[in-house]
């Protein structure tokens, strides 16, 4: 492991000494290792073989030690060795060595030199693609430099013909596409992943004196001491600043090996140096977790830190008389005191937020603790808040109908000199989504695309029914469609108007609002261009104020094909999200500019290129869309489902990808790309045979997002309607279906406790069978109110529907009910094409519900069915049956209308 810093080495001891096996990583301790006086450059950790390597340049040698501190041996007949690097693959160590590439054996220790070009002075070395990169300048022209590569296998150094300014580099052996090279005035980012090597992006802000990598690449930090005086957060995607936090007179950094953790080396006031550790966190903020004291002037200059793959921090500090030490200390994670912050993770605006937590050790006695609230990039101090004698403590913020995400840190001071310890709770205050009138109680919307509006066929419209604290109010419904007066465009043939619904607040003026898709409207001579009509809420409910958005229009595009209203950027106001899977290989487009208390028709177009670099025509790219906070940042992430993605199996396997929230708005940041074929996801890619009916897996077809384990995270549940089960018998069942659910890890989606869920995993789901398409549906939203969210899980073949409950260990398959029109208190009976529960949405309110839509009843006239939820989870006691032909409700039902599309 590389601590990717421009590096220095370290002191010359005997060569002669005896190399003891390598420590255990069992064997842990702090260790304090003297070393004698040199000029240290850098630090490089061979984690397979528990080895620290440290280069001086004067006098010039490698010395080489043991996890446990102890020495090794010293590597001698180096002129001027800097900038380590550990070699593809760790058969060796390279440094920079005069006009050589020195080659150091990481098992005999033995070294040979690659001589490079006479006109090269190099600079700084990077590990990438398999090779050794390294940036120069011109030896007659300092400030001309390009960077070249170094091959081991075949020993040729290459040109990349790439034009900078010297510096240094940073990489990540697995990352070629994110080559960054760095100096005081400056960055580049490289893409050395091709045949040919091209810049990928320029920046004049990241200088600095000291930097790392973090997360595969995607994050540069740096340590910005001086007259600056903070570290920074700059993406590799874009070179710009995901923030930044004062610390004061960094000279060195270094990160831990999973990201989470920083080791920055700095002065405390002239002349007195020490090393803290922070805990960078989702939403890197840097909170203090501990703080090592050095010997009086004993500087940390960049390259004196280290981490290793087992989280040991290693420090080489220099004193003011020139002697060093190498310090290994085992645990550099355990905070000096401990300290816990819990609250909500949302709250609908001007509701009182609670923060809870303790102090540990107990102090013994009354503690105060200092409090912060950030908002709209502002922070205020609250008035500080005591513990009691065992450390807990609470208190109560009022943010005073503030919309948008709060950030509530809370800080501990310990008397014993430990430093502080600080903890981030990160509040989002949201609009509660259909609630258009803002009086606590959503409204029920739903969608008939295929309504006739006089000769055209069609046109579609939607109904929208008041809540209230029983549940929608069926008397006093009321149709929206083209022709309304205020909604923007009119009626024609085939725009089904309804397809899609999403509501959020999109003008932040306190009231929901809401996005109706018309996927096959037509604009221009586009056919099947598609649109988005959004209306606003107010205080009088949903009016017909309204925009229409037929954004880059182009013949099958499908625009609003799915919907999903979510908040990217933590401003309080709703970003819209709209897929296009009829464009190309398929697109995601994403409204997040406004003027005048209403969204623009501008946006940001993502397609897979884009999110993670794989593009291919008719991927089906934002034929579903979820949203939720996977990384429990208080920023809203974003699924997009391409289920004819052929990427993985040459045939229509699907994926879903990941946008992760920032501040920023939307950028790639950290993107995932998930397939049943990616590591640790359970199940794989099934075949496919066309000529029998037998069709792709289409992974990714549903999608659904909700915290199925109560952690305050949200996970996914991805549909693959197409998968093959073997039945119990093991006979092959094509097209039976599953549903894969994933968890996050805290910073993204990972796969531990990963499930993959068919017919097979309860006797509750029956038997799988062809053409069932297990998952053609899905949903996720709390019904009992414990926390946890349960999914619903639609069978197109069985017309079936089924419940998992959430828990604090994840979804309890065990307790998963079925539910048809045959449930007892469902209204209704079970009936061939009804497909009852092909449409879903869970509600959320005072009376908590899961509205199933049955858009094939009667002939396509369709209904849909509200089951209410309580604290024993849904119960058909009180279900409410509702089509055009009930009594109350407005408008006729006709054959093909598709009522209860959501």
């Amino acid at each position: 492991m590389r601590k990717h810093v421009p590096l220095t080495v370290l002191a010359v001891i005997a060569a002669s000494l005896t190399v003891p096996a390598a420590a255990s990583a069992a064997d842990r301790s702090d260790t304090v290792t003297p070393l004698p006086a040199g000029d240290h450059r850098d630090i490089v950790v061979d984690d397979a073989r528990e080895r620290i390597f440290l280069a001086s340049a004067d006098p010039a040698a490698v010395v080489i030690a043991g996890f446990d501190g102890g020495i090794i041996t010293t590597v001698t007949g180096l002129t001027s060795p800097v900038d380590l690097e550990l070699a593809p693959g760790g058969t060796a160590v390279y440094a920079l060595d005069g006009g050589t590439l020195a080659r150091i054996d990481t098992t005999s220790f033995a070294v040979d030199h690659v001589t490079l070009p006479a006109s090269h002075c190099a600079d700084s070395l990077a590990v990438t693609g398999g090779k050794v990169w390294y940036s120069y300048h011109q030896c007659d022209a300092p400030g001309e430099g390009s960077i070249a590569s170094f091959e081991p296998g075949t020993g040729k150094v290459t040109e990349s013909g790439l034009t900078t300014r010297p510096g240094r580099l940073l990489a990540r052996a697995d990352r070629p596409d994110r080559l960054v090279r760095l100096d005081e005035a400056g960055a580049d980012v490289f893409d050395v992943s091709g045949a040919a090597a091209q810049k990928k992006v320029s920046n004049a802000e990241p200088g600095c004196g000291d930097a790392t990598l973090l997360r595969r690449g995607d994050l540069v930090l740096t340590a910005c001491g001086g007259d600056t005086s903070r570290f920074q957060v700059w993406a590799t995607s874009d070179l710009l600043s995901r923030g930044s936090t004062y610390l004061g007179e960094e000279t060195a950094v270094a990160a831990s090996a999973d990201g989470r953790f920083a080791a920055f080396g700095f002065a405390r006031y002239p002349g007195e140096f020490a090393v803290h550790v922070r805990d960078l966190g989702a939403d890197l903020s840097g909170a203090y977790v501990r703080r090592f004291e050095l010997p009086t002037d004993a500087a940390v200059t960049p390259g004196s830190l280290a981490f290793t793959g087992d989280g040991r921090l290693i420090i080489v500090p220099t004193a003011s008389d020139g002697t060093r030490s190498l310090r290994v200390y085992a645990d550099p994670f355990t905070p000096d005191a401990g300290l816990t912050a819990t609250g909500p993770r949302r709250v609908l605006p001007g509701t009182p937020i609670t923060i809870t937590g303790k102090v540990t050790p107990a102090p013994g006695r009354p503690a105060l603790l200092s409090l912060s609230r950030t908002r709209n990039d502002l922070t205020e101090f609250l008035p500080g808040v005591s513990t009691d004698a065992d450390g807990n403590y609470s208190f109560t913020d009022d943010p005073q109908g503030f919309t948008g995400r709060l950030l509530y840190e809370v800080t501990a001071y310990n008397a014993d000199g430990f430093g502080e310890v600080k903890r981030s709770v990160p509040v989002v205050a949201q609009v509660r989504a259909f609630d258009f009138n803002a009086d606590g109680f959503p409204e029920t919307v739903t969608g008939a695309p295929g309504e006739d509006t006089g000769s055209s066929k069609d046109t579609g419209q939607i109904t929208v029914f008041p809540g209230g604290a029983n549940g929608p109010d069926l008397t006093a419904g009321k149709i929206f469609d083209q022709d309304t007066p205020g909604v923007s465009g009119s009626n024609e043939t085939g725009d089904r108007f309804g397809t899609a619904l999403a509501s959020g607040d999109f003008n932040g003026d306190g009231y929901a609002d809401l996005a109706v898709g018309s996927p096959t409207e037509d604009n221009d001579s586009f056919t099947d261009s598609g649109a988005i009509i959004v209306l606003y809420g107010s205080s009088s409910g949903l009016s017909t104020e309204s925009n229409m958005f037929a954004s880059g229009a182009r013949t099958g595009y499908h625009l609003g094909q799915s919907l999903v209203a979510l908040d990217l950027d933590g401003d309080g106001m709703d970003e819209l999200a709209a897929g296009a899977p009829g464009w190309d290989s398929g697109a995601v487009l994403v409204y997040e500019r406004r003027h005048a208390s209403r969204l623009l028709d501008t946006w940001a177009f993502l397609d897979q290129e884009y999110m993670t670099g794989v593009n291919h025509t008719g991927e089906g790219f934002g034929w579903s869309l979820a949203t939720g906070d996977i990384d429990g940042d208080g920023l809203a992430d974003l699924a997009i489902g391409a289920p004819q993605d052929t990427d993985d199996k040459g045939w229509s396997t699907g994926s879903v990808s990941v946008l992760y929230g920032s501040r920023s708005g939307v950028n790639s940041l950290g993107a995932q790309r998930i397939t049943k074929e990616t590591p640790g996801v359970p199940g794989s890619a099934g075949p496919r045979n066309a000529a029998t009916g037998d069709g792709a897996d289409e992974f990714g077809l549903k999608l659904a997002m909700g915290d199925f384990n109560g952690d305050g995270r949200d996970d996914l549940a991805a549909a693959a309607p197409g998968t093959h089960v073997k039945n119990a018998a093991g006979t092959d069942q094509p097209d039976a279906g599953s549903v894969t659910v994933l968890y996050s890890d805290g910073a993204k989606l990972g796969t531990t406790g990963a499930t993959e869920i068919t017919q097979l995993s309860g006797p509750v789901f029956g038997a799988p069978a062809d053409n069932d398409f297990f998952g053609d549906t899905l949903a996720a939203g709390d019904a009992n109110g414990d926390g946890t969210d349960e999914l619903a899980m639609f069978s197109y073949g069985d017309d079936r529907l089924w419940v998992t409950p959430g828990s604090t260990a994840g979804l309890l398959l065990a307790t998963t009910t079925a539910w048809n029109q045959d449930t007892p208190g469902i209204p209704g009976s079970a009936e061939s094409g009804d497909k009852w529960g092909s449409s879903l949405r869970f509600l959320a309110g005072t009376k908590p519900a899961l509205l199933v839509g049955a858009p094939g009843e009667d002939a396509q006239q369709g209904a849909f069915t509200v089951v209410f939820g309580g604290p024993s989870g849904l119960t058909g006691t009180g279900a409410i049956y509702v089509g055009e032909d009930t009594p109350g409700v407005p408008g006729t039902a006709e054959n093909g209308d598709r009522f209860g599309t959501f």
